[in-house]
């Protein structure tokens, strides 16, 4: 009973699991017109943050390229 009842599980999940494995066509990203579609990066806007010591920071004032890495925990 116990052995059927885990079959009967697994295949449902196994049936949920491809229910939803058809390929999903999604167009690509356009190239940007600023780009002239030939580069791949993007300029970003420039912007200002408060930064927790009091400073700022300003995009257009930094010399290095920016990694910006955005994080939640939920």
């Amino acid at each position: 009973m116990r052995r059927a009842v885990l079959l009967v599980v697994v295949a449902l999940v196994a049936a949920a699991c491809a229910a939803g494995s058809e390929p999903v066509s999604r167009p690509g990203p356009s190239p940007s017109p600023a780009s002239g579609g030939s580069d791949s990066r993007a300029v970003a806007p420039d912007f200002t943050l408060a930064l927790g010591d009091g400073g700022t920071f300003t995009l257009s004032e930094e010399a290095r390229p920016v990694y910006m890495i955005f994080w939640a925990e939920w």
